[in-house]
């Protein structure tokens, strides 16, 4: 996707924004209108430059230069305060096309005001360019009198003349007399009328045009606060950005799809993330920067895709955040348990260890990529994938050892909830241990999750194991407290129950933990 593609993605993803200012500025742009309204008339007088003596080209460039000193500001301050012509009239000229030909249009409210201004404006025009010319000509004709003055003045002076000087004086005194009279006739440059009575033609605006005028600029204003918002958002909207802001591609986007759509999406996000058929398992760490009820279902929907009949995925607890009261991944870093026993199952057939029960504070420096490596090698050694519930990055430094221990990593963010600075923390410390960051999934927490029912690995049906009827009477059906919590024992029972349901991507296994024993991290 091309750069404008992904800025034309991330406006379009505000469009009520653009939508709502587009209404307004309709809303608003036609009640100005049905308010202010009002017709206007514009009513046109003509001139004209054309003269016999150059030609109809030369014309036309003497009808731009009018036209130009026509609209100066200067001269129109000058002409209204002659011409008396009023500040709410407007004046302008043009010509038309390139011909000599030159209008003078005067457009205001009142027909009969615009039509006399127009008349106004046109004859003081014309003889403010007349009476320029007639000026200028005075002044030549002046000089050239002056000139026929002094050779007649030679003529009668003392000094005697010989007949050929006296010849020569009168035939320049002549000469002198004939342009005196080409320059007291010409009449080059005048302004001729055209039409002497200026036509009116009415205008008023269409209620169409202003709604759709200001449709157009509040939709602009629209795309500009789309643009502002784009630049400041400081939380992840959607996939598109997060190549370009993360350097990380996105796997999945799962945040807004449907439930069928997403059981599919996950499906292929499992089968992409195995290293192949009759490989071995593959290890997958699912984390977020924070703690995410989003990444815990997922981690959950990526091991049960992953499951087969013979071959069950596995799916690790190691959050430590969110002890439990049954043994787990805790107990058997601690080595108060073996991993394998504390296997439980649901009905899908993955098999799920639980994070395990508190060992007091700092439980993370319990957690080394090699133990967690062992755990996996004694619960998942035919499954075809493990997946790691990881803890959140930004919470628990645990989660580096975790993520480094998996062969794949996939960062899971909330839409419109994670922020692009957390997100690039977590990037930044899983680049510290050289954890394999495969890509990024893009979800939201769902409130509406199933709940996650679990049983002793050997009370489930012979659905997805070997394990019959015949031994149920081993169930884990409750467990007790038995002094301290690092000695707690799970005590058969002989009726088979299924240890407390939780929904998926809930945040704690354990809703009668105090929060004061959860681990510390500082």
């Amino acid at each position: 996707m091309s750069p404008l593609q992904q800025h034309t993605v991330r406006v379009l993803r505000r469009w009520p924004v653009i939508v709502v200012l587009a209404l307004v500025g309709a809303a608003t742009s036609a009640a100005w209108f049905f308010t202010t309204a009002t017709t206007s008339y514009t009513a046109t007088a003509a001139l004209s430059t054309q003269s016999s003596e150059r030609g109809p080209e030369q014309d036309a460039v003497l009808a731009l230069g009018y036209v130009d000193y026509f609209n100066q500001e200067s001269y129109q301050e000058l002409l209204r305060r002659e011409a008396g012509i009023p500040a709410n009239v407007t004046l302008a000229a043009m010509t038309g096309a390139t011909s000599p030909i030159l209008y003078i249009t005067a457009t205001g409210s009142d027909e009969q005001a615009a039509r006399t201004a127009a008349t106004a404006a046109t004859d003081t025009f014309r003889n403010d360019v007349r009476e320029s010319l007639i000026e200028d000509r005075r002044r030549t004709a002046e000089d050239i009198q002056a000139e026929i003055d002094r050779n007649s003045a030679e003529l009668v002076g003392p000094e005697v003349l010989q007949d050929v000087q006296v010849n020569i004086v009168l035939d320049q005194i002549r000469s002198l007399q004939g342009r005196l009279t080409d320059v007291l006739a010409d009449n080059t440059n005048h302004l001729k009328p055209l039409q002497s009575e200026p036509g009116v033609a009415s205008s008023r605006e269409s209620p169409l045009v202003a709604t759709a005028t200001g449709a157009a600029g509040g939709a602009l204003l629209g795309v500009l606060i789309a643009l502002l918002l784009v630049a400041t958002d400081s939380r992840v909207r959607s996939g598109v950005d997060v190549p370009a802001r993360l350097g990380v591609e996105v796997l999945a986007d799962i945040a807004r799809v449907a439930p069928a759509e997403r059981a599919r999406v996950v499906r292929n996000l499992a089968n992409s993330l195995r290293r192949g058929v009759g490989a071995e398992r593959t290890v997958v760490a699912v984390v977020a920067p924070h703690g995410s009820a989003a990444a815990r279902r997922l981690a959950r929907e990526l091991a049960s895709a992953a499951s087969a009949r013979r071959r069950q995925a596995v799916l690790v607890r190691t959050d430590l955040t969110t002890p439990d009261i049954r043994p787990g991944f805790l107990d058997a870093l601690a080595d108060r348990a073996e991993a394998r026993d504390a296997l439980l199952a649901g009905s899908d057939g993955v098999l799920v260890l639980p994070v395990g029960r508190k060992t007091g504070d700092g439980a993370w420096s319990l957690v080394a990529p090699e133990q967690v490596s062992e755990i996996l090698d004694e619960i998942a050694g035919g499954s075809p994938l493990a997946v790691l519930d990881a803890p959140p990055l930004l919470e628990a430094p645990e989660s580096q050892v975790v993520c480094a221990a998996a062969d794949r990593v996939l960062l899971v963010l909330e839409g419109d909830t994670t922020s692009w600075a957390d997100a690039r923390e977590a990037l930044r410390l899983l680049g510290q241990v050289d954890a394999h960051v495969t890509g990024v999934v893009l979800d939201k927490p769902h409130f509406d999750s199933p709940r996650e029912v679990l049983h002793p690995r050997n009370a489930v049906q012979d659905t997805y194991g070997d394990t019959t009827a015949d031994n149920a009477g081993d169930r884990y059906a409750s467990t007790e407290m038995n002094g301290d919590p690092s000695t707690r024992s799970a005590v058969p029972t002989p009726r088979p129950q299924p240890w407390a349901t939780v929904p998926v991507g809930a945040a704690s296994e354990n809703h009668n933990q105090s929060q004061a024993d959860v681990p510390d991290h500082g």
